[in-house]
């Protein structure tokens, strides 16, 4: 790879670093989320910038063509974060049915206590 390419890979790959920057100050993305995406963004770094070890990894990965392991790679990498995405999905699920019931609960004692309240006083003359 030229220098011009690895240059112009650098500079695309520059454009999601600063929105992550970006949306990590504004907290619109969690620490988990940000490593995640730091570390596949260094490792493309580190990959644009020195071909010898795409080189070296193909050849043991035993790829004539590197694109197929790099590729493999950015697909298990992808399939992890939405293994990731799935587990944390559920877990907010979980935590939102257990605040539903708790709401309920509550609505149904505040209720019971109003009857209870309300019912004597109307009774009396």
């Amino acid at each position: 790879m030229i220098l011009q390419s690895r240059i112009l890979f650098a500079l695309i790959l520059a454009i999601p670093l600063i929105w992550l920057i970006a949306s990590i100050r504004r907290q619109r993305i969690s620490t988990g989320q940000a490593v995640f995406w730091f570390g596949l963004m260094l490792g493309a770094e580190i990959l644009i910038w020195s071909p010898a070890l795409v080189d070296f990894v193909g050849s043991f990965w035993g790829d004539l063509v590197p694109v197929s392991w790099i590729t493999f790679l950015g697909l298990t990498a992808l399939i992890f974060y939405l293994l990731y995405m799935t587990i944390v999905l559920n877990r907010l699920r979980h935590q939102l049915t257990e605040l539903v019931r708790s709401v309920a609960f509550l609505e149904k004692e505040i209720r019971l206590s109003r009857d209870k309240s309300t019912s004597p006083a109307e009774n009396t003359p």
